[in-house]
């Protein structure tokens, strides 16, 4: 091997080595959520609240903040007696799904709640949110699912109309 050939080899090699910097490790924190207060029973009292919609429409108002997006899920359908409310939040690429359940439905009667839910470490972008409701029969009534851009608003809200009960009897 001639000494330009060698001379050659030796400058690549360190700079291939020293040129190639280990990244660092990005950390993405995983967006968290809970369910963080639910209303009474609308037809008695229920949490104060800055958002009204009529008994008719269930409406979602959302706002981004500091990373946390806050969710107002108004009128809300459960059972007149439940032992609870519940939301189980779960992320799948840009889509929020958030499944809304009652513990034990002990009443033969439904009425309209309001659900307040928090989302920790969102981001600015685009997101589909889609609420599955257990009184929401998607064959009969217009669901809750539509996109969110934070990047344009960080405020927003959508409604859809309801005309069976528990819907529009208030």
């Amino acid at each position: 091997m001639n000494n330009l050939t060698f001379k050659t080899l030796i400058i690549l090699s360190l700079l291939v080595f020293t040129g190639c910097e280990e990244e660092p490790v990005k950390t993405v924190e995983p967006v968290l959520g809970e369910l963080t207060a639910y209303s009474d029973c609308l037809n008695t009292k229920s949490i104060s609240n800055t958002y009204n919609a009529a008994s008719n429409f269930s409406c979602v108002y959302y706002q981004l903040e500091n990373g946390k997006l806050k969710i107002n899920h108004l009128n809300a359908g459960f059972n007149c007696c439940t032992e609870g409310i519940t939301a189980d939040l779960t992320i799948d690429g840009d889509t929020i799904h958030i499944s809304e359940a009652e513990n034990n439905a002990l009443c033969n009667c439904n009425c309209l709640y309001n659900l307040e839910i928090e989302l920790h470490n969102i981001g600015f972008g685009i997101y589909r949110l889609v609420f599955h409701e257990p009184y929401a029969d998607p064959n009969q009534m217009a669901q809750l699912d539509f996109i969110i851009n934070t990047s344009d608003s960080l405020t927003g809200e959508i409604c859809v109309e309801r005309n069976m009960y528990p819907w529009g009897l208030l």
